[in-house]
C-alpha cells in the first residue's frame, strides 16, 4: 500500500548511518538490516499502512462495513439486483444515489459498496448516522455552544454517506438541519451524495409534511439523486437469517 522508495531515497536517508550498507538486507523491502533487529523500513511501512485501513475503515462507517460489506459478499437477487448494479457502478462526481427499503435489507452494504472504491482512491469521503449527528448537536448546543463545523463538513464532503436518515422524530428544528445539508450540497451542483433509509422519497415526503410544507427537501433530492433511486422492497431480512 505504501509506496516503495527507491535505491537512491533509502540510500540518502540519514538513518542509515547505523547500520552496515554492506548487508544483510531486509528480503522484503531490501533495507539494510542491523543483527538481531526486525526491519525497520518494514515496521515503518507497516504502521502507515495501519493508518490509512483504520481511516478506511472509519469513512467506511466502521469495522463491520469493512470487513462484510464488499461486493463478493452481497446476496445478488431478483429484489436488490438493480440496486446492486447501480451501487457497483456508482460515480460520486457525476451522481447522488439513493437505497430505501425495509430494516434489515442490504441498504448499508449497498452503501458501502458504492463508496469503497472512493476510499481506497482517498476521496473525501464522510459516513454519518444522522439520529448521532443531531444528537451531538443537540448536546453542544445545550452547553452554550452553536456547532456549524458538522453541517459544513458534511456540505464539503466530496462524498457524503447518510446512513438511517429519517428515523428520528421530525421536528422543525430536525428538519431545518436535513434541509441546510441538502440544500447546501444543491447549491453547489454537488455530487456524491449516498443516502439509505426506511421510506421512499414519497413516504418520506408525507412523514415530514407537518414541518417541510412544500417538500423542499424531497423535490432536491428527486433531482439529486434522479435515475439512481433504488428500492430493496420484497427482499429478505438478512439479519434474521445470520441469527439463525
Amino acid at each position: 500500500m505504501s509506496k516503495i522508495k527507491s535505491s537512491k531515497e533509502i540510500l540518502s536517508n540519514k538513518f542509515l548511518s547505523r547500520f552496515n550498507l554492506e548487508g544483510p538486507w531486509c528480503p522484503n523491502c531490501q533495507y539494510p538490516l542491523t543483527e538481531g533487529e526486525d526491519c525497520f523500513e518494514c515496521k515503518r511501512r507497516k504502521r502507515e499502512d495501519e493508518k490509512i485501513i483504520a481511516g478506511w475503515i472509519e469513512k467506511i462507517g466502521g469495522l463491520k462495513a469493512w470487513n462484510e460489506y464488499t461486493t463478493t459478499a452481497f446476496v445478488d437477487t431478483n429484489y436488490n439486483h438493480t440496486a446492486f448494479i447501480g451501487a457497483k457502478e456508482f460515480n460520486y462526481r457525476k451522481s447522488s444515489i439513493l437505497f430505501h427499503g425495509p430494516k434489515g435489507t442490504g441498504k448499508s452494504h449497498l452503501a458501502a459498496i458504492a463508496k469503497r472504491p472512493s476510499i481506497i482512491a482517498g476521496v473525501d469521503v464522510l459516513t454519518v448516522s444522522m439520529p448521532d449527528v443531531l444528537s451531538h448537536i443537540r448536546a453542544e448546543i445545550k452547553n452554550g455552544r452553536v456547532l456549524d463545523e458538522w453541517i459544513e463538513r458534511m456540505i464539503s464532503a466530496a462524498v457524503l454517506s447518510i446512513e438511517d436518515m429519517a428515523t428520528e422524530k421530525p421536528s422543525d428544528w430536525v428538519i431545518e438541519q436535513y434541509y441546510r445539508i441538502i440544500d447546501g450540497r444543491y447549491r453547489q451542483a454537488k455530487a456524491g451524495l449516498i443516502i439509505t433509509m426506511n421510506l421512499s422519497l414519497m413516504q418520506l415526503e408525507s412523514f415530514w409534511s407537518r414541518f417541510d410544507i412544500n417538500g423542499r427537501i424531497t423535490s432536491r433530492l428527486y433531482e439529486m439523486c434522479r435515475d439512481h433511486i433504488f428500492s430493496t422492497v420484497g427482499e429478505r431480512d438478512w439479519r434474521k437469517i445470520a441469527d439463525v
